[in-house]
Order: structure tokens, then C-alpha cells, then sequence
């Protein structure tokens, strides 16, 4: 029996809630995300498996450490659509954090001071 993995050293807000219920998908993006000197990693599969929705999370929560991230694939056409997904989330990221500001100015904008 192997021992279980615990994930609470690094506590992983996944922009995509649907990754964090995939036990595979917090270890890939938990390994990248918490080892600093990892300067190469590598996602292989066959079309259809969530490889671009993954590499988009990881991109993601490597710009939020303020880290640099350089994807290169094999073809121009998989490079492109990893940008286009990033662009798309990262869309919705910010339309979320807008949407979140401006409910709390309208809460603070209530409250009445006397």
C-alpha cells in the first residue's frame, strides 16, 4: 500500500474548479508550482485529455507567483490555442475581480456613517 499524498504545504486556488477535483491534475499543477528550480516540464497525451486546460491553469499560477513562463510545442497551432485559452481565462479572471469590486463598493456605499 503506497502512502497517500498531501497537498497542504502549498494551498493550490485553482482558477479552473473542475481541475481541482482531479487527483492527477493537482499533482502535475502542485509539482510545478512548488518546485522553484524546475525549469522544464513536459505534458504528453492524446487529443481530447485536458492537456491545454492543465498548461493553462499551471501558466496561470505561475504568473501569479510573478514567474516567467515560455511554452513551446511542437506545432504553431498548439502554441496558439494554449494562448488563446490563457487569453480567454484570464478574461474571465479579471471580469470576476471587477465584478467582485464593484459588489463591494456597492456594500460599502450603504452603509450609512451618522
Amino acid at each position: 500500500e503506497s502512502e497517500p499524498k498531501i497537498y497542504c504545504i502549498y494551498n493550490l486556488d485553482f482558477y479552473n474548479p473542475c481541475l481541482a477535483a482531479t487527483s492527477e491534475v493537482i499533482e502535475a499543477c502542485f509539482e510545478v508550482v512548488t518546485k522553484p528550480n524546475l525549469s522544464i516540464g513536459l505534458i504528453h497525451g492524446p487529443p481530447g485529455t485536458g492537456k491545454t486546460t492543465v498548461l493553462v491553469e499551471i501558466i496561470l499560477q505561475l504568473l501569479r507567483l510573478e514567474k516567467r513562463v515560455l511554452v513551446s510545442c511542437f506545432s504553431n497551432q498548439a502554441v496558439d490555442n494554449i494562448l488563446v485559452r490563457f487569453l480567454k481565462e484570464r478574461q474571465k479572471i479579471e471580469e470576476e475581480q471587477v465584478k467582485k469590486a464593484e459588489n463591494e463598493k456597492i456594500e460599502w456605499s450603504r452603509i450609512v456613517i451618522r
